[in-house]
């Protein structure tokens, strides 16, 4: 009786069936007890997902915004299982004990992200007593409850810090290769390995959609799939990088 996240798919509502799994993602013992509220949103070639993740045996009850990604739209894995994207307000707060989302609740603005979701605050604690055997109060009331507005810059979810080094999977960057960061970038340096050879490369200054910046290759790079090594210098944020083709 525990409440996981499942897939239907078809050619319209009225010919909706189960997935070959039906179960995309479950509860995770220790972080949460229930998942409510899924909405995804496909990003370059993968399928990001933001849930609800519930702990509702607790009183008050709790619970926040969290992250999974897939590379298929079927099989999901968290991201920071630990961590929520959008999180719970402080003490006396307007969101402190629930946030509830939509199916659509992410959307682009520009270069900025909008994730808007509902938040209550510690006068809604438990479950109404009469939830289970009144019919007219199946959808729990939740009350009072406000909507929020959270943003962030485009395609900035979850990061990587260094120091340290990423090394992606393999990718297209014959059009170009570009990453989404801040921080002390000055030390960040990229490599590529091609056949025998290996390319070395920098952030130049040209931007796109404002968050990205190009990778300038010492040398020309040949086109084709290769993986690409960053080194990530302290303070250094990496959030994501793109080709023409892959995010």
């Amino acid at each position: 009786m525990v409440r996981h996240t499942g897939l239907v798919h078809g050619s319209s509502f009225e010919k909706l069936v189960d997935a070959a799994d039906r179960k995309v993602l479950a509860p995770e013992q220790g972080i949460d007890e229930e998942l409510h509220f899924a909405t995804v949103k496909k990003i370059g070639v993968n399928y990001l997902m933001l849930f609800e993740s519930d702990n509702f045996s607790k009183n008050p009850i709790h619970g926040d915004l969290k992250l999974a990604v897939s590379s298929d739209g079927c099989s999901f894995r968290r991201v920071h299982p630990n961590t929520p994207l959008v999180e719970t307000g402080a003490k006396g707060m307007w969101d402190e004990n629930l946030l509830v989302t939509t199916s659509a609740s992410m959307q682009e603005v520009g270069d900025k992200v909008y994730i808007f979701y509902i938040g209550c605050p510690n006068m809604y604690n438990s479950w109404p007593p009469p939830y289970m055997v009144s019919p007219e109060r199946r959808g729990s009331m939740f009350a009072p409850a406000y909507l929020g507005l959270a943003a962030l810059p485009r395609d900035r979810y979850a990061y990587a810090e260094g120091p340290g080094t990423l090394k992606t999977y393999p990718m297209d960057t014959g059009n170009g290769l570009w990453l989404n960061v801040d921080g002390d970038v000055s030390g960040l340096t990229v490599s590529a390995r091609v056949g025998e050879r290996t390319y070395k490369g920098h952030l130049s200054e040209e931007r796109e959609q404002n968050v990205y910046r190009r990778v300038k290759w010492d040398d020309s790079i040949l086109a084709g799939k290769c993986s690409i090594s960053i080194q990530l210098g302290t303070r250094c944020r990496l959030y994501s990088v793109k080709s023409q083709r892959n995010c």
